[in-house]
């Protein structure tokens, strides 16, 4: 649950999964990026089409508010969700009958809340505490670094373009919150600050391949720590 950098990591697993080895840098932009389709609904068909026939965007919605994507390999018994969350208007109980009509089980859930004001906009413990009733395991993926943050301290004061601008203090306080808040484990992204070059990145935010792929490792390594301790 996320916004666009969640939705690529979903999509580089769901790869990963369906063709059993990741995408290559070289392949990845024709593939999945949104700016190399021509409008939104090609992109959410295309990229679903790569998928066939496990992936299916149930609803999208030109990129905006709403993206429901599920994955479903019957062979392999395995069910992946995407849900596009960006911290904005959350109410429980519709949220909650919205997305979890029938109380089906989850066995982890993978969430961030986005750039921009989002981190602001949630209570962090009405949030993790609706999760964690979900699900067996919340994992709490803190926000990656945009192209040229690290190195740049003012970067965050020239985004004007952006709509409720979030500085980078904010959301690290937010993703130090939630990787400690009890019972929840935390997929940890600071290494994109140094590690991630400018090469990595198809835009000033979302990256090529293999840093989704590493960041999937990472997650499946967070959870496989996780189950050697009950």
């Amino acid at each position: 649950m996320g916004d666009s950098l969640t939705r690529y990591q979903y999509l580089s697993l769901c790869y990963i999964l369906r063709h059993r080895k990741p995408q290559s840098k070289e392949t990845y932009p024709s593939v999945v990026q949104e700016n190399t389709w021509h409008g939104w609904p090609a992109f959410f068909n295309g990229s679903s089409n790569m998928l066939y026939p496990y992936e299916t965007c149930t609803v999208c919605d030109r990129g905006g508010t709403y993206e429901y994507r599920n994955y479903h390999d019957p062979h392999l018994n395995i069910k992946l969700t995407y849900i596009q969350f960006r911290g904005i208007g959350f109410q429980k109980e519709n949220w909650i009958n919205t997305y979890f009509p029938n109380n089906e089980h989850i066995d982890v859930v993978v969430t961030n809340v986005g750039f921009f004001g989002f981190h602001k906009s949630v209570n962090q413990d009405d949030y993790i505490g609706t999760l964690k009733a979900l699900a067996d395991k919340v994992v709490w993926k803190t926000t990656t670094y945009k192209d040229g943050e690290y190195a740049d301290p003012n970067w965050w004061s020239r985004q004007s373009h952006m709509r409720s601008p979030c500085n980078r203090t904010i959301m690290n306080i937010v993703d130090h919150y939630m990787c400690n808040h009890e019972g929840v484990l935390c997929l940890d992204t600071s290494w994109t600050a140094t590690h991630a070059k400018s090469t990595n990145y198809w835009d000033t935010t979302h990256f090529k391949e293999p840093i989704y792929a590493m960041l999937n490792d990472e997650l499946i390594n967070v959870l496989s720590k996780a189950m050697t301790t009950l």
